[in-house]
């Protein structure tokens, strides 16, 4: 087996996992607090994500690192439950969808956007480019994640109309 698929298979896994996890969490503590602590271990994660890319990593290191920081990928899953909470059920139904495609659209340009960004504001060696452009994105993201959910209500238990 390559390590790209191993890796693949690994980061996979661990999706599935904590898509479960996360969406224990937000059904017992509120999908506002997942959210929170999802875009938490990201923010923490960042730092410690950059410098380990930088590194040029073995195999193992990779798996271990890369199956921690994508751990924290499956509170996104609480993002469409929660916005359509938020809203009357016709809107709330939209927004939902909204919410997971536009987040599909998004990310599909991220890869690229890393490189451009990394390259743009960082001189060095390649590997250092991408770790940049990584912690850049990630700080962003878990940022922007943590003020939005913040400032809306928990939705929990929320009574949806029909």
């Amino acid at each position: 087996m390559s390590p790209s698929f191993m890796l693949l298979i690994v980061i996979s896994a661990v999706g599935v996992f904590s898509t479960v996890f996360f969406g224990q969490i937000g059904d017992s503590l509120g999908r506002k607090r997942g959210l929170l602590i999802g875009s938490l271990g990201f923010l923490i994660l960042s730092p410690v994500a950059a410098a380990f890319w930088q590194s040029k990593p073995s195999l193992p290191y990779l798996l271990l690192a890369s199956s921690a920081y994508s751990f924290f990928v499956g509170s996104t899953g609480l993002l469409p439950a929660y916005v359509s909470e938020r809203y009357s059920s016709a809107v709330g139904r939209a927004t939902g969808a909204a919410a997971y495609n536009g987040n599909l659209l998004v990310t599909g340009w991220v890869p690229s956007l890393v490189a451009v960004v990394g390259h743009s504001l960082f001189r060095g060696p390649l590997a250092s480019q991408f770790a940049f452009g990584m912690f850049a994105f990630s700080v962003i993201g878990s940022l922007i994640l943590m003020v939005s959910v913040a400032l809306g209500p928990e939705t929990k238990g929320v009574e949806l109309n029909s």
